[in-house]
């Protein structure tokens, strides 16, 4: 049964039957627990680990508690077949909990498996905090900047809805909003993400707190808010930023200072960080963006400042109409026929 019949009324089965993929494992925990007196021995406190993950289908999402786990034995994107599990009520997310005649099957031999395994993985990429591209997706960008024409963001979301494929266009946005000091200040200046958690430092590389590996860092697209143009608004956390795109923006010594760690503390650093802000704030930039349906997101890809680069303003020599009639790739106005 789905999640949702089984928070509805489903737990009241002992046989019922989950198929839920793991999103995500939070960090154990330790726990005491005092145990009552006995005859001939006194209460005691005892200390035990507590693991939580996060376990989701189409129809919802709840968490599952193991005890004296350490180490999860499981990974993000695994996905369980779970027998006669029990609900547990509390709390702002719905729990469900393992009793003794419980079973989990990982990975089982049925046929919604590799479904809900595609549902989350393009769930995870929806809501990642990782700014990875792949070598593969990039270089299939760049093939196609030639063709890259000029867009608003209503055009854009037009063609995203209706075409798919590996394409690249010119965006002239605004920054309308710039959070560099607020982030930088939070210490969530770089971000990451393993485990299904997201990790925020501001050194270039941190632990991840589940599995203890270490994760290299990107630049926190939340340092820029809003990026505007005359037809609507993009939430710079939605799109995935490329290294060359944040130092383009940025500039180079920029982009390196936001991730130096404590390198430079104080007064000093916050001067530069506001400066920084406050001389992009309101500025119109060209961003080279690329889409791609494996990663489901907007790739920034470069930027450079003013309306357009005069390099691409000299390619677009004619005006394309779509069969649909309100997409275009603007440019050079053809000159008029020799009378």
């Amino acid at each position: 049964m789905t999640l949702s019949s089984f928070l509805t009324s489903g737990h009241e089965l002992p046989t019922s039957r989950l198929l839920l993929s793991l999103t995500a494992i939070h960090p154990s925990r330790k726990v005491q627990k005092k145990d009552p007196p006995s005859p001939g021995h006194p209460s005691r406190m005892t200390d035990f680990v507590v693991s939580e993950l996060v376990l989701a289908d189409r129809t919802g999402e709840c968490k599952l508690t193991l005890f004296d786990h350490a180490t999860v034995p499981f990974k993000v994107g695994t996905v369980l077949l779970i027998t006669g599990a029990t609900m547990k009520r509390g709390g702002e997310k719905a729990c469900i909990s393992l009793g003794q005649e419980s079973l989990v099957d990982v990975d089982p031999e049925v046929g919604a498996v590799e479904g809900l395994r595609k549902w989350a993985e393009r769930e995870r990429r929806l809501i990642t905090k990782s700014q990875e591209i792949s070598g593969e997706v990039l270089k299939r960008l760049e093939e196609t900047v030639g063709e890259a024409g000029l867009y608003t963001l209503a055009e854009l979301e037009e063609r995203v809805r209706e075409e798919e494929g590996v394409w690249t266009m010119w965006l002239s946005l605004v920054l309308g909003q710039v959070n560099l000091v607020r982030v930088v200040r939070r210490g969530m200046a770089g971000v990451g993400e393993c485990c299904g958690i997201p990790i925020y430092s501001c050194e270039p590389t941190s632990h991840c707190l589940t599995c203890g590996t270490a994760q290299n860092l990107s630049i926190n697209p939340a340092v820029i808010g809003l990026l505007l143009d005359e037809t609507g608004a993009l939430e710079a956390e939605k799109l995935q930023w490329t290294p060359k795109a944040w130092k383009e923006l940025l500039g180079e010594a920029g982009a390196l200072g936001i991730l130096r760690g404590d390198k430079e503390t104080g007064e000093a650093r916050e001067i530069n960080e506001r400066v920084l802000q406050e001389r992009i704030t309101g500025l119109r930039f060209s961003f080279l963006m690329g889409w791609a349906g494996e990663v489901g997101r907007l790739c920034v890809l470069g930027s450079s400042l003013g309306l357009r680069p005069e390099k691409v303003s000299e390619e677009r020599t004619s005006v394309v109409v779509h069969e649909q009639g309100s997409r275009h790739k603007r440019g050079k106005r053809p000159e008029p026929p020799d009378k």
